[in-house]
């Protein structure tokens, strides 16, 4: 079975159906957080993170597909032997979902950045120039 992380804590789980994003403590504390008071959207564009082994993505190729087709915004991340070595991304975006004023900026990010001197581009031009093997 995939295994998902979950939106709120990270920790990793089994889901139990479809569209399952939160490990059953976080669902059952986000139900009891909504019954009280509204809860405070999460700002940015929502990704769900799974990881599936070479083997797994063999055996069940079909369910995999099928999950990145009613899930938006997913990524699964394919490893080999341990390690991250492909991702598989949903083609159903999540942006429709989110309105604009609860999107993050990214204006002014570069506004309080350094000038860059001739010592800077130098210097770049030494670590990325082509070097001659004699």
């Amino acid at each position: 079975m995939v295994k998902f992380n979950c939106v709120d804590c990270g920790t990793e789980f089994e889901p139990e159906g479809a569209r399952v994003w939160r490990c059953p403590a976080c669902t059952e504390k986000t139900n009891s957080q909504e019954e009280g008071q509204k809860q405070q959207k999460p700002q940015g564009y929502k990704v769900i993170r799974a990881e599936v082994g070479v083997r797994e993505l063999k055996a069940n190729p079909t369910e995999i597909i099928r999950m990145l087709e009613e899930t938006p915004g997913l990524e699964i991340i394919i490893t080999r032997y341990g390690k991250p070595s492909a991702k598989l991304v949903s083609l159903k975006e999540t942006s429709e979902e989110i309105p604009w004023s609860e999107r993050v900026s990214l204006r002014g990010t570069w506004a309080n950045r350094h000038e860059l001197t001739d010592a800077d581009f130098a210097e770049a031009k030494r670590i990325w120039e082509p070097k001659l093997d004699v």
